[in-house]
């Protein structure tokens, strides 16, 4: 079994014995030190998946929802994760310290001392971790929030580090979902073409805008990409809250009424 499943298995019974010996604490019953065991198991296996998130590549990440305003959420990066590691590691070892040395014994001050750096040191990497993570998920967003083809956008990706592939891949489920909520109005790739003539080889004067000569490539290759029972949706997705107007505008390909491909026409924000 993988050892993330495992360490994630070990953090959930642990919560649900942590729960038990809490109810039974709360009936009176003497198990304040298995209370605090539980605990300490609890925060010692979190610790140690944020470590295994921050070091194994392959390891899937926690996720972060960012402050009001914020327009998705953002998966920890490796600083960030190794930050709530030590964070939770120190809180859980404080747990199992209590559980096993008692109020009498107390922890020598060599290892509170120890705690609270592991606490300041945790705090940093966060705080810090935090703010990449934000900027490199915007930074994202802006790449993947292009004018044209989604499949054009993709291959850009190759070449890309790890990372950023993935943050990439991340925008664009983000963009995917905000599509589907914002879907407008079923038409047709006719009625595409002869409202948007620059994106037709053959519409004569109706030459592509100067800063997107890949348009009416990217359009013949979306279209293309059309099966028997796909519908053609508008979408617009620009926010109507106060301040710049920021958001999307195109058409998504739809297939059994969920968005599996789209063509941006128009980005504002």
């Amino acid at each position: 079994m993988d050892v993330q499943v495992v360490l994630a298995l070990v953090m959930l019974v642990a919560l649900l014995v942590f729960v038990l010996f809490w109810a039974l604490l709360w009936a009176g019953l003497p198990v304040e030190r298995m209370v605090l065991g539980s605990m300490g198991v609890v925060g010692t296996a979190t610790g140690l998946l944020f470590i295994g998130e921050a070091v194994m590549p392959r390891w899937e990440r926690a996720w972060w929802k960012p402050p009001p305003g914020g327009r998705a959420t953002v998966r920890l990066g490796r600083l960030s994760s190794l930050g709530c590691g030590i964070w939770c590691s120190a809180t859980g070892l404080a747990f199992l310290a209590g559980a096993f040395l008692g109020e009498r014994d107390g922890l020598p001050r060599s290892a509170v001392g120890a705690l609270l750096g592991a606490f300041a040191v945790g705090f940093a990497l966060v705080t810090v971790g935090a703010g990449h993570d934000r900027r490199a998920a915007d930074a994202a967003r802006a790449a993947v929030r292009t004018r044209g083809w989604l499949m054009a956008s993709c291959r850009e990706d190759d070449g890309l580090p790890a990372d950023e592939a993935q943050r990439r891949q991340d925008a664009r489920a983000g963009l995917q979902q905000s599509i589907q909520l914002h879907v407008t109005g079923r038409t047709t790739l006719e009625q595409v073409e002869t409202r948007h003539r620059y994106l037709v080889v053959s519409a004569g004067d109706a030459t592509p805008p100067n800063d997107w000569p890949e348009a009416a490539e990217e359009w013949l290759a979306f279209r293309s990409a059309f099966a028997e029972g796909d519908e053609i949706w508008e979408f617009n997705t620009v926010s109507v809250r106060p301040g710049p107007a920021r958001g999307e505008e195109g058409f998504a390909r739809l297939r059994r009424g969920i968005v599996v491909d789209w063509f941006i026409t128009t980005v504002l924000g």
